[in-house]
């Protein structure tokens, strides 16, 4: 069984991979969608990508994502 450190690691790790898919793929970027009469359309500034991890930091948005 992992140890806390060993958990808050891979944890750790997970993120970062994480962080590399959003600036590959969503970053910068945004979504018309479109169905029937109605639409939206959704973000994905960097400085979002703290709030989709649910992580609690003192860092700014910005320092987390970088």
């Amino acid at each position: 069984m992992a140890t806390k450190a060993e958990k808050k690691n891979i944890i750790r790790q997970e993120i970062i991979d994480s962080a590399g898919v959003y600036s590959r793929s969503l970053a910068g970027k945004s979504f018309l969608y479109v169905y029937g009469e109605e639409f939206f359309e959704e973000s994905f500034p960097t400085d979002h990508f703290l709030h989709l991890t649910g992580v609690e930091t003192g860092l700014s948005a910005k320092d987390f994502y970088n």
